[in-house]
């Protein structure tokens, strides 16, 4: 597993730190009317969803903020719209993961697995030049394994920022997001 920020969201990571960390930084830009979106890039499976469902809540528990999961690429033609041209309120956690069948493109040379890896980039860098909150976590193969994994980072992370009283040292950070600047691997792996 792995996760990835752009260079203003890692000024917020301190040098050395673990991926909870990162996840309490990016937690930690969350106001009052924000929401967070968990959009996954991942099969639609019943588990995956109730993970993903788990964490949501536990975030909307503790930040007492507005909060949705979306599977990708599909909410990409809907609400995906709304988060790309609606106010800047939202922080997005964009999860990916290495497909377990990747198939073939008829007569191409690359796979589904690749135009939906294209597809999350994509949606992830417009968020970024609108201006959103972003972070991408790569769960590599093991979807399940990984999404469970994501609880006590969560939590941890969750138990060190304070509800509402967010936006503490970031440096104006909320207003930077706006600049594009490429993604880069912060909190070492698991």
């Amino acid at each position: 597993m792995g996760i990835y920020a752009d260079p203003r969201m890692q000024k917020l990571v301190p040098s050395g730190a673990g991926p909870a960390d990162a996840l309490r930084a990016f937690f930690s830009l969350a106001g009052p009317s924000d929401y967070l979106g968990l959009l996954a890039f991942l099969p639609r499976f019943p588990r995956y969803d109730h993970e993903l469902q788990r964490l949501r809540l536990m975030v909307r528990n503790h930040l007492r903020i507005a909060t949705t999961v979306q599977f990708g690429p599909r909410y990409l033609h809907s609400v995906g719209q709304v988060f790309k041209g609606g106010p800047l309120t939202g922080l997005f956690l964009v999860l990916t993961c290495d497909d377990s069948l990747n198939l073939a493109v008829p007569d191409k040379t690359y796979s589904f697995g690749t135009v939906k890896y294209a597809q999350a980039q994509g949606d992830l860098h417009v968020l970024r030049a609108r201006g959103q909150r972003t972070l991408r976590i790569h769960l590599g193969r093991e979807v399940k394994a990984a999404l469970e994994s994501l609880h006590p980072l969560f939590r941890h992370a969750l138990d060190h920022t304070h509800p509402m009283n967010n936006q503490v040292n970031t440096n104006g950070l909320n207003r930077e997001f706006s600049r594009l600047n490429p993604l880069r691997k912060v909190g070492g792996t698991q």
